[in-house]
């Protein structure tokens, strides 16, 4: 009687290549998936930024912050106001994956918080989607100190009657008290700034402004004082404006004339390039070169 035996050499080798196919499945899975979540992989915290240098704030706090992350975006953002009062929450948002976020933080103060005077910190926390550290995400906080002052300098304009054309100039002599940062004279868009008359009183200050020829003759004129908190404080003085119409009238520029003012222009300034077209030349001085000018004697007049 025959006999048959059974043999099962094979089986392992099947069971191997069954194996090394179920691995190679989770590696193209794995590979997959950090391809997938490539940015979510990085170690770069969030960026927080405020838009000014923070030491005071006065009654009108101005101030505003900038949070960003440009790897996996920003995931939750806490700004938390302490001071002897308390504690006060302005901003606590959870975000989807945002690159940046601003808050004016100003505005939220002088509407969740009742503003005291003396020290105060405030704490900026933010996360973004990282997945690193245990899918925690990568934290970014700052703790700023600083101050509340809400008492605005004092003024006193020393100078009695001012006299002074459309288009001309006058001076104002005041004093501010010693936390005044910034002081002169507001004469509409223009600000003048005041220096001290003589250095054994630096509070005692004198400004030479200007009313713009293209201004009203009613323009508000003020002298300003400013503190580093914000605080200001305004005083007008008595003045007489002298109205001016300016008489204008049209330059007709033609070859001869640019062939003359043009290389004497060119001749003290290394800033234009003769390019030999006359008409290009003369746009680029009566404009670039002219705001150059204007920077300039700005400069110098503010020393």
């Amino acid at each position: 009687m025959a006999s048959y035996r059974r043999h099962d050499h094979l089986q392992p080798s099947r069971r191997i290549s069954g194996l090394g196919f179920l691995s190679i499945v989770v590696i193209i899975a794995i590979i997959a998936t950090v391809s997938l979540t490539f940015s979510r992989w990085e170690a770069q915290p969030p960026e927080v930024k405020f838009d000014r240098e923070l030491k005071s704030m006065g009654k009108d706090p101005a101030l505003n912050l900038t949070v960003a992350d440009a790897g996996s975006g920003l995931d939750k953002v806490t700004v938390r106001l302490k001071q002897k009062a308390g504690e006060v929450v302005l901003v606590d948002e959870t975000l989807i994956k945002e690159p940046s976020r601003s808050y004016d933080l100003g505005k939220l103060m002088a509407e969740k918080v009742k503003v005291e005077d003396g020290p105060a910190t405030l704490t900026v926390t933010a996360v973004d989607h990282a997945l690193l550290r245990f899918f925690r995400g990568n934290h970014a906080e700052i703790a700023q100190n600083f101050q509340f002052d809400r008492t605005p300098p004092t003024l006193e304009v020393f100078s009695d009657q001012h006299y002074i054309n459309q288009g001309g100039s006058d001076c104002v002599v005041y004093r501010v008290s010693e936390d005044a940062t910034v002081s002169g004279v507001q004469a509409g868009p223009h600000f003048f700034p005041g220096f001290p008359v003589n250095k054994s009183d630096p509070k005692v200050r004198f400004a030479v402004y200007a009313l713009s020829y293209d201004l009203p003759a009613d323009t508000p004129i003020q002298v300003i004082a400013r503190d580093e908190a914000g605080n200001e404080t305004k005083a007008g003085f008595w003045q007489k404006v002298f109205p001016h119409k300016f008489r204008s009238r049209d330059i007709a520029i033609d070859d001869n004339f640019l062939h003359k003012v043009i290389p004497e222009i060119l001749s003290h300034t290394n800033s234009i390039k003769d390019t030999g077209e006359l008409v290009k030349v003369f746009v680029d001085i009566n404009s670039n070169l002219r705001r150059q000018n204007h920077a300039t004697i700005a400069e110098l007049s503010k020393k």
